[in-house]
């Protein structure tokens, strides 16, 4: 005995809403062209460790002015 969840066609329609949901969220944008940007600038920064320090030592001086000065 076979139990479907879904028609034949109802598939196609399940699959168009969850499209168009996403479409909906992201504004349009593809959702695997924003992680691939993503990826590209993650792999960048982990092959620059002077771009690291200095983000890093950056970040330290404005917490310390907001702790300090704020």
């Amino acid at each position: 005995m076979r139990y479907m969840f879904f028609g034949n066609s109802q598939h196609q329609d399940f699959d168009r809403l969850v499209r168009a949901s996403l479409a909906g969220m992201t504004m349009g944008i593809s959702p695997m062209s924003v992680m691939l940007t993503y990826l590209d600038w993650l792999s960048s920064m982990v092959l620059s460790p002077g771009t690291q320090a200095h983000l890093l030592q950056k970040a330290l001086k404005k917490t310390a002015a907001l702790v300090f000065l704020g």
